[in-house]
C-alpha cells in the first residue's frame, strides 16, 4: 500500500504526537482553597509557561472554559512548529480581598478568538472541579516537552493549599504569584492586632507590604500602628504623605490630624511627662494609648526601673500573669528595692510558685534591700509605688 507525501507527513505527525503523550497524571487534591481561585491560578500558570501563546498582555485575564457543571477547563494545543495556542471560550480573573482571605469567586468574561489549532501535534489540558473533599485538578494530557508546566501546576496548587491553611511561611510557586503570600501575612497581622500585639501586627503587615508593594493602602495602616507604638518620627512622615494622597477627603483630614499629633509629641518628648501621661491613661482604662506613651517615654529618656514599673502596671491591669512575672524579675535585677521584691512575691504567688513567693517576701525584710530606694530616681519610685498599689493579679495570698 502506497501513501501520498502529504499522508506520510500526517502519519509522522500523529506518531510523534502519540510518542510524546504519557499516561494521565494522577488528580491533585487541594483541601482549603476555593475552586475559583485554583482555576485562575492554574490558568495563569499555563499562560505564563506557554510563552507567547496568549495574544493579550499579562495584565489581561487568563484563558479558560467554564463548563456547564461549574467546573473549569484550561486547554492548550501545540502546532507542528512547536508553538502553543489556547482553546477557550472566555477569560478568568480574581481580585485579592482586603481581609486577607483567598478569593471565593472569580470574574469570568466571554471571549472570542481562542480557537486552538485545527490539527494539533500535542495538547495540554487541565480540568478543575469542586468536590466534597475540596478541589480536584486533573491533567489528562502531559507531553514530555510540557513536564515543567505540569510541575509548575503542582507547585501552584501546593502554594494555594498552604495559603488557605494558614501556613506560617507559604512557599510561592513562582515570582509572578509570590505577591499572594501577602494575604497570609495580612491575616496574621489582623490576628495580632486583635490580641493587642501591635509590634507583631506591624511586623506582619510590613512583610505583607514587602510581598505586594503595589498595595499602597497598607502604608497608612502601618503609619497608624507606628503612632500607637510611640514611633512618632515614622508615623508623622507617613501620615503626612497619606494626608496628601488619600482619595477620601475625610481620610485625608484624619491623617493630617494624626500627623500633627505625632509631630507635636516629637517636640514634647520629655520622658517624665510621657510616663505621667501613660499612668493617667492606665487610670482611665485606655491601655492602647498608655502602651504607646510608655514606649515613647522609654525611647525619649530611658529609665530602666521606671519603664519596667510602668510596664508591670500595664500587665497587671491586663491580667497578664506571665508578663508581670517577667517584669518583676527584671525589676529585682535592676535593684528596685523592697517594692520590687514585693511585686515579685505577688507575681510568683499569682503564677502558683508559693515557695518562691515566700522567699521573695522574706527578702523584703533585709535592710540592704529596704535601703535600695535611695539609689532610684524620683519617678522610678513613683512608678514603683503606683505598680504596687495597682497590684498584680494575685491568685492566692502570700503566707
Amino acid at each position: 500500500m502506497f501513501f501520498s507525501p502529504r499522508t506520510n507527513a500526517a502519519l509522522a505527525v500523529a506518531l510523534a504526537a502519540a510518542s510524546c503523550r504519557t499516561a494521565p497524571l494522577r488528580p491533585i487534591e487541594a483541601s482549603g482553597p476555593p475552586a475559583a481561585f485554583v482555576a485562575w491560578l492554574c490558568a495563569d500558570v499555563a499562560r505564563t509557561e506557554f510563552t507567547g501563546s496568549d495574544p493579550l498582555p499579562y495584565h489581561g485575564m487568563a484563558p479558560v472554559t467554564r463548563c456547564k457543571d461549574g467546573s473549569f477547563e484550561i486547554r492548550y494545543e501545540q502546532r507542528d512548529d512547536g508553538r502553543w495556542s489556547p482553546r477557550a471560550d472566555g477569560r478568568i480573573g480574581v481580585t485579592a480581598p482586603q481581609d486577607g482571605a483567598l478569593p471565593a469567586t472569580a470574574a469570568y468574561a466571554p471571549a472570542t478568538g481562542m480557537r486552538g489549532v485545527g490539527s494539533f501535534a500535542a495538547s495540554f489540558v487541565i480540568h478543575v472541579e469542586a468536590t466534597p473533599q475540596g478541589v480536584a485538578v486533573h491533567c489528562d494530557s502531559a507531553p514530555n516537552n510540557a513536564r515543567l508546566t505540569a510541575q509548575h501546576i503542582q507547585d501552584a496548587i501546593a502554594f494555594a493549599t498552604s495559603l488557605a491553611n494558614d501556613d506560617s511561611e507559604p512557599r510561592p510557586c513562582c515570582t509572578a504569584h509570590a505577591p499572594w503570600r501577602a494575604q497570609a501575612h495580612l491575616r496574621a497581622a489582623m490576628r495580632h492586632h486583635k490580641m493587642l500585639d501591635l509590634v507583631a501586627a506591624r511586623s506582619a503587615l510590613s512583610r505583607a507590604r514587602a510581598d505586594a508593594p503595589m498595595r499602597s493602602e497598607w502604608n497608612e495602616t502601618i503609619a497608624h500602628l507606628d503612632l500607637q507604638l510611640g514611633q512618632d518620627e515614622l508615623a508623622g512622615n507617613r501620615l503626612a504623605i497619606a494626608s496628601r494622597f488619600a482619595g477620601d477627603p475625610l481620610a485625608r483630614a484624619h491623617d493630617a490630624k494624626d500627623a500633627n499629633l505625632a509631630f507635636h509629641r516629637m517636640r514634647d518628648h520629655d520622658g517624665a511627662a510621657l510616663r505621667s501621661r501613660a499612668a493617667d491613661r492606665i487610670a482611665s482604662g485606655d491601655m492602647a494609648a498608655a502602651r504607646a506613651l510608655a514606649l515613647a517615654a522609654s525611647a525619649a529618656a530611658p529609665d530602666p526601673v521606671a519603664d519596667l514599673a510602668l510596664r508591670h502596671q500595664l500587665q497587671a491591669q491586663s491580667h497578664d500573669l506571665r508578663g508581670s512575672l517577667g517584669t518583676a524579675l527584671l525589676l529585682r535585677e535592676y535593684g528596685a528595692g523592697a517594692i520590687g521584691d514585693r511585686l515579685l512575691a505577688n507575681a510568683l504567688a499569682a503564677t502558683g510558685h508559693s515557695q518562691l513567693a515566700e522567699r521573695a517576701e522574706t527578702r523584703t525584710q533585709s535592710p540592704a534591700i529596704a535601703n535600695a530606694r535611695s539609689a532610684l530616681s524620683p519617678q522610678a519610685l513613683r512608678m514603683l509605688d503606683d505598680a504596687l498599689r495597682a497590684g498584680a493579679p494575685v491568685a492566692a495570698p502570700v503566707r
